[in-house]
């Protein structure tokens, strides 16, 4: 054998070699690939029904979706929580607000039409029951608002 058929023969035999070599690591993919096609195929469910390959995307996106289910009820959560207490308060207590309000309105309004008549202004009586009107009036400013 000559030199040139020498390194041509060292040539194909490490083609030979690195061919080899990817087609057994192509034959472990493809096992690879078979193996898991057989266990999604084989994978039963309590009524024995065969699955398809898309099985496993389809569980991992409902874990998924169900995780951001419950992060999104413990976000609403205190909403609804507050949301019963809002439902819970008493209807008397929204009822006397409003009542206090339509009277305070009333007695400031009450108030403003008796400045303007010159005889009250003259009435020392008016001055002292403006100043206790308007005393009660400042005294519950901030009771409506519970």
């Amino acid at each position: 054998m000559t030199d040139a058929e020498l390194v041509e023969a060292v040539a194909l035999e490490r083609q030979v070699s690195e061919l080899t070599r990817k087609n057994c690591e192509l034959q472990e993919k493809l096992d690879e690939y078979e193996n898991a096609y057989k266990f999604i195929v084989d994978d039963k469910c309590f009524n024995e029904e065969k699955h398809c390959a898309c099985t496993p995307i389809l569980r991992a996106k409902v874990k998924e979706l169900e995780a951001e289910n419950a992060m999104l009820k413990a976000r609403l959560e205190p909403i609804e929580t507050a949301h019963r207490e809002y439902e819970e308060y008493p209807s008397s207590a929204i009822v006397k607000r409003d009542a206090y309000r339509e009277l305070e309105n009333a007695a400031i309004a009450l108030v403003q039409r008796l400045e303007l008549d010159k005889d009250v202004k003259k009435n020392n009586w008016w001055l002292n029951e403006r100043a206790k009107i308007m005393e009660v009036i400042d005294d519950n400013e901030g009771c409506d608002e519970n």
